[in-house]
């Protein structure tokens, strides 16, 4: 952007032109530190997410940028400790959008969450009646992203 100030005196005229710069960002914030599905062998399982970013047993997505912000969910396939068995069958949920969620790949939402917004995340997981029961582990990676969409009000206005 470029503002261009003009003064005037009985002495002639000024001009005083100055440039802004803006630096748009995206900054994504997660509530949650685990995702705990209790889930049988052929069975399916969500965890609900909530707009709430205090409550960490409902997964909340904020945007802390200054920028409309997509999310991506990245998660691994989930395997015993010793490696035997895993599950790689999850599908998750944004703003209505519910897309599969393929073990390893980031997934995209298509959703524009405006700065200083929060969505809910639901996570669900599908374990094939032949998997061992047994406690599973894996990793959730969380990504952000610019993204086009309805314009968002400044924060603070509405």
């Amino acid at each position: 952007y470029e503002i261009t100030a003009r003064a005037s005196s009985a002495g002639g005229a000024s001009t005083l032109t100055h440039g802004v710069e803006v630096v748009c960002f995206w900054w994504l914030t997660i509530d949650f530190d685990d995702v705990n599905w209790d889930v049988s062998p052929g069975q399916a399982d969500t965890v609900l997410g909530d707009l709430d970013p205090t409550t960490p047993d409902a997964p909340t997505v904020t945007n802390a940028g200054n920028a409309p912000l997509d999310v991506g969910v990245e998660l691994s396939p989930l395997t015993t400790p010793d490696g035997g068995s895993e599950i790689d069958s999850f599908s998750g949920t944004v703003d209505d959008t519910t897309l599969p969620i393929p073990a390893s790949d980031v997934t995209w939402f298509g959703t524009a969450v405006c700065p200083d917004d929060s969505v809910a995340l639901d996570l669900t997981i599908f374990v094939d009646s032949a998997t061992e029961p047994g406690d599973y582990s894996g990793q959730y990676t969380g990504w952000g992203r610019g993204a086009p969409g309805p314009a968002c009000e400044p924060a603070g206005e509405s």
